[in-house]
């Protein structure tokens, strides 16, 4: 897999409870990158957070990002659930 063009803007998508265990509740990371840089990982833990920048680190990232995809739900469904978080919140 390329790592040119993988990184760009993507609109939330939320993973409903029912989804049960998924790869994303392992703990939080991001994905950035740029033409110049390709890709690149920043996978945060309890102590520290740390940089991924090769490319089997990254394309494991990667790997995550689409599993976590495949459990969420689409666009409008998961809008429409983070407003019943958010109201469910006041």
């Amino acid at each position: 897999m390329g790592r040119s063009g993988v990184c760009g803007v993507r609109a939330p998508q939320g993973v409903p409870a029912e989804a049960g265990l998924h790869v994303g509740l392992s703990g939080p990371f991001h994905l950035a990158g740029g033409a110049d840089v390709g890709c690149v990982g920043h996978v945060e833990h309890q102590i520290d957070g740390l940089v991924v920048d090769s490319d089997q680190e990254v394309a494991t990232l990667l790997a995550h990002w689409e599993m976590i995809r495949n459990s969420a739900l689409p666009r409008q469904q998961s809008i429409e659930l983070m407003k019943e978080v958010v109201t469910s919140w006041t």
